[in-house]
């Protein structure tokens, strides 16, 4: 499938026929195509750039919740640059991207954006400042934010197939539970559960063991089956991590010829 963008249209052109069909880009919301190593979802957002004389971008999701992010990075084959990652944030109706400080996007009018996404929680304010604004603090505190504004949804009919499995190499032999609603799913080292979840709405998944708990937010997909990775090891502790669909399927074929 080849996609292009217009001003006004979306050209699709399909794999096996080359047919090129025109949408409306108002009735575009985003796309998703199906792919050898993964499954790739595309959300129609803002683009401010004005290099293409576009106003819109088509950027793979991130974390979801009352803040989203998404973003991209780009790496370069000669030596001595590093990746580039394009981090963009949305709140509502409010768009910014914080990453990388290209343009007019210098560091300090990027941390103050993104403050301002964080103001109605100002204790986690206090963890940030000028010297580690990096990627990687904001996604993390993102993820806090999220938690706590967190509320669930309302019940939908669609569902959402998502896979939850755990590996045995380097895992901790203790029992994990798997805690969703006022559900709770048992995870031994090789286990796997496919679960049919509300689709299209972010929803709240915990881990538990005896002492301790760690909670994220995911959002089941219609379009295609997801899959999570559960782990608990003595370095990272307790951890949900979505995992590509060619390493999930490496992973899962492990788990069913060890139980073989």
């Amino acid at each position: 499938m080849k996609i292009e963008s217009r001003p006004d249209y979306l050209d699709v052109w399909d794999s096996f026929t080359w047919k090129k069909t025109s949408i409306p880009i108002d009735s575009v919301m985003g796309y998703f195509k199906y792919g050898e190593d993964d499954d790739k979802l595309y959300y129609k957002v803002p683009d401010y750039s004005g290099e293409s004389g576009i106003d819109y971008q088509f950027l793979p999701p991130g974390q979801r919740g009352t803040i989203n992010t998404y973003g991209y990075t780009v790496t370069f084959k000669e030596k001595g640059f590093a990746p580039l990652e394009y981090l963009y944030v949305q709140k509502g109706q409010r768009f910014a991207m914080l990453f990388p400080f290209i343009n007019n996007n210098t560091p300090d009018s990027s941390l103050a954006t993104f403050k301002r996404f964080l103001a109605d929680q100002p204790a986690l304010l206090a963890d940030i400042n000028r010297t580690n604004y990096r990627p990687a603090l904001v996604k993390e505190l993102i993820a806090r934010y999220n938690l706590i504004t967190y509320r669930p949804p309302a019940t939908t009919t669609e569902k959402g197939q998502v896979t939850f499995y755990r590996l045995k190499l380097g895992e901790n032999k203790e029992q994990i539970n798997l805690v969703i609603g006022d559900k709770s799913y048992p995870f031994e080292r090789y286990s796997i559960r496919n679960l049919d979840l509300p689709a299209g709405q972010v929803i709240k998944v915990c881990l538990q063991n005896n002492d301790r708990q760690t909670c994220t937010l995911i959002e089941p997909l219609v379009y295609f089956r997801t899959y999570y990775r559960i782990s608990y090891t003595k370095k990272n502790g307790l951890k949900l991590q979505k995992a590509p669909k060619k390493e999930a399927f490496d992973d899962l074929l492990e788990i069913k010829k060890f139980k073989k």
